[in-house]
Formats: structure tokens, C-alpha cells, sequence
């Protein structure tokens, strides 16, 4: 195997050597991507004469660093196969993005849910940038409190880049956006130090109040992968939908936004075959579906998506085990259960907003939600599997920027089995 990956980083520094000779490593390399099959980088390059200024950030600095890093992540996840991006690298005021693959090249890979190990995930939504001066010092700290916990990963739920007005449909401002995102301190250093997935929401997709007429939604959808790059899929698909396995937990992400019909989100029908499909046969102990709309709210107001009672009758009927969603679609942190007498209780944790803008949050009724876990100033979500006398677990905990503990909540994996 070691033969085999050190030919393909021969072939990846020609590449680099090629086009990249001058260019400077300034964000990255940052796993956005990570399967039992494949993994996808992120590396944000530079030829500016000012991008030295960034390097004190980044834990690698050269491309030599940056092979010596891919070898080690290959071989820690038995993975064999090096794919650069071999397209010339463009760049935008300066600055462009290579995209890294690594896969294996056996096609029969069975997954396997791994129980030994303790596993944390930060999760997050709204982080409201680019930031203002009052909000900034507030931002870094809540971000360097989510570093401070040193996950695994870390599920950024969309909203997390606001595009101004005037950008829209402008391909480089907001690509410049996402470049400087990516170079502010306290995020380029948590880019580093974790796995980082990502779903959009209404503001990554288009800028606040864009009266109504929607954005181009293919160039919409090139600008979130080439900053969030997953593997292409086998067979041609609309979306930016995924699967990914951190621990003993897969992943389902969706994309609430790209089949959208006027104000009704949708999943479509090749999202929602899909993740019949992948939630069918996942042998993770834990299995969390990602969404910028709600699964378990009364208020229905909030957004919801057209086949929400398919998805939650599939799980029902096919007796899926270990399902808890992640959500997006409020304003405001809170838990919500749903109890039913013929299946084991549904838990939704939904989280926001981790940077506050200091403007009144109004909590509408929900008769699902957890008593004392709403949260309507700045905070974060983690969540813990891990072994407690000999059973697994799943605690759900919310911290303030201060890294203060607000509530916590555990789940026993086996309460989630009918």
C-alpha cells in the first residue's frame, strides 16, 4: 500500500510544481469529507505578496508539509489512493482553492460501527459573517471555546456566511467572502484542528432581502462545494446532499433549498430516495440527520419539509434504530421530543445562533420542546458518544461564548431501538 500512495504524491507534486510553484498554503488543508471509502481537502492557495502574513496561522506551510500530511491521514484511515485536482489552479483577487480526494481502491469496503472510543462534535448555525467590529472580539472567543473542546468534527449548519445585497449573483465578491472567512485567525485555526461538514441555509444560499427573486441556483451550489468539496457522485445528481461517518455515527446532510418550490422546501425525489437508502442500510450505532428545516416542531411556521412525514413514517415502518436530527430552522437553541406509544422517542436538536446580533428573539410555542433548553443568546452545541458502564451514549450539551455549560441531556443508545 505505502508504494501505491507514494505514486500518487509523485503525480500531486507534478501538479503542484506545474501550476502552484508560487503559490502560498494560506487556509487548510481542512477535511470537509470523510467516509470509510474517501475523504475531500480543502486547501486555499495564494500568489500574493502579502499572503506570508497568514502562515503564522497555519499549522502547514509548504506543500512538502502538506504531503507528508496526506500520507499520515491515508494511512490512519486506510484509505490508498491520492486524486489532486488537475485543472490549473484560478484564482480570484489573488487567491484560489485545490481540492484534494483520497479513496480506496477496493470497492467492497463494509462499514463497521465502532463502539470503544469517546468521539465529540461540535455543532453550530448563524455565525453571521462577515463580522462587525462590536460583534468581532464576541465571535473569536465562542470560537475559540468550540477549538477549546478539541472534536472530531465540527457540523456547521448553514447561515453561516451572510452575503451582503449588493452580491448577488456576484461570483467574486462572494468568493472573496468565503476566502476571507477562511483567513480570519480563530477560524482558520479551528479549520485545522478538526473534520468540518457543512450544510447551507436561506443566507449562504442568497443574500438577505433579495425581494423575492431567486438566485442562480447551479452557481449557487459551485460556490458552496468549491469551499465544501464532497466526492462526485457515481451517478450524475442535483444538490449538495452527503453522507459522512464520524465514530459509531453516520451523518445524513441535507439540502432543503435546491428543490425548493416557492416557499415549500423539498428533498425531491432522487434526495429523499437516497437517504431511504443510506438510512436502511447504515450499520452505525448512531444515525443523525442534518437539516436547515425541522423534523420535530408543532409550530408550523417554522420550516418543514414537504416529505417530512414520509421520511419520519420510513423510519417508523423500517424500525430504523439510533435516528436524531440536527436542525437549523429556528432562531434560538432548544430541544424537542417526540413521544409515540408504538416507537422509541425522536429527539431534535436544534441549534442557534452562534454569534448574537443582540436583536429580540421571539420563542413561538412548541409542545414537543424540552423544558429549560431554549437558548436565545450566542451559543454552541456539542455532542459526546461515548461508553458509561459499559453502555453507549449520546449526551447533548449547549455552551455559551464563555464556554459556560447551559444545559445538558443524555441519550442511552439503547432507548433508541423498538
Amino acid at each position: 500500500m505505502k508504494k501505491k500512495i507514494i505514486g500518487y504524491l509523485m503525480t500531486a507534486l507534478v501538479v503542484i510544481s506545474v501550476h502552484a510553484q508560487s503559490l502560498n498554503i494560506v487556509s487548510g488543508p481542512i477535511v470537509t469529507h470523510l467516509t470509510d471509502k474517501s475523504a475531500m481537502l480543502l486547501v486555499v492557495v495564494s500568489d500574493k505578496a502579502n499572503a506570508s502574513d497568514y502562515i503564522e496561522n497555519q499549522t502547514i506551510r509548504s506543500f512538502k508539509e502538506l504531503d507528508d500530511y496526506l500520507f499520515n491521514l491515508a494511512v490512519e484511515n486506510k484509505l490508498d489512493e491520492f486524486h489532486y485536482n488537475k485543472e490549473e489552479v484560478e484564482l480570484i483577487d489573488g487567491y484560489g482553492t485545490i481540492k484534494i480526494r483520497l479513496s480506496k481502491s477496493s470497492k467492497d469496503v463494509k462499514q463497521v460501527a465502532q463502539t470503544s472510543s469517546d468521539v465529540k462534535i461540535v455543532v453550530n448555525s448563524g455565525f453571521v459573517y462577515p463580522m462587525n467590529r462590536s460583534s468581532k472580539k464576541a465571535s473569536n472567543q465562542i470560537v475559540q471555546q468550540m477549538q477549546g473542546h478539541q472534536p472530531s468534527a465540527v457540523i456547521w449548519m448553514g447561515n453561516t456566511l451572510y452575503y451582503p445585497i449588493e452580491s448577488l449573483d456576484d461570483y467574486p465578491k462572494q468568493y472573496s467572502t468565503n476566502i476571507n472567512f477562511r483567513l480570519e485567525p480563530s477560524v482558520s485555526r479551528l479549520l485545522q484542528n478538526s473534520n468540518h461538514f457543512a450544510i447551507w441555509n436561506d443566507r449562504d444560499f442568497a443574500p438577505e432581502n433579495w425581494d423575492n427573486s431567486p438566485p442562480d441556483k447551479e452557481a449557487a451550489a459551485e460556490l458552496f462545494k468549491t469551499f465544501w468539496p464532497t466526492p462526485e457522485s457515481e451517478t450524475p445528481k442535483k444538490g449538495i446532499y452527503k453522507q459522512s461517518r464520524i465514530g459509531d455515527a453516520d451523518f445524513f446532510f441535507l439540502d432543503h433549498l435546491y428543490f425548493k418550490e416557492g416557499a415549500t422546501s423539498k428533498l425531491g425525489a432522487h434526495q429523499l430516495f437516497w437517504l431511504k437508502e443510506k438510512l436502511y442500510k447504515s450499520t452505525a450505532n448512531f444515525k443523525f440527520i442534518v437539516s436547515g428545516t425541522s423534523f420535530l416542531n408543532s409550530d408550523v411556521s417554522i420550516a418543514q419539509l414537504e416529505e417530512k412525514e414520509e421520511v419520519l413514517a420510513f423510519i417508523r415502518n423500517n424500525k430504523i434504530p439510533g435516528v436524531i436530527f440536527l436542525s437549523s430552522a429556528l432562531p434560538h437553541t432548544e430541544l424537542s421530543v417526540l413521544q409515540t406509544d408504538d416507537f422509541y422517542p425522536l429527539h431534535e436538536f436544534s441549534c442557534a445562533a452562534l454569534t448574537s446580533l443582540g436583536l429580540p428573539i421571539d420563542v413561538q410555542k412548541n409542545s414537543l420542546r424540552v423544558n429549560k433548553t431554549v437558548v436565545k443568546k450566542a451559543n454552541f452545541g456539542l455532542i459526546t458518544l461515548k461508553e458509561e458502564s459499559g453502555q453507549r451514549f449520546c449526551w447533548l450539551e449547549s455552551f455559551d461564548q464563555n464556554g459556560g455549560l447551559l444545559w445538558t441531556y443524555p441519550i442511552n443508545l439503547k432507548s433508541l431501538e423498538k
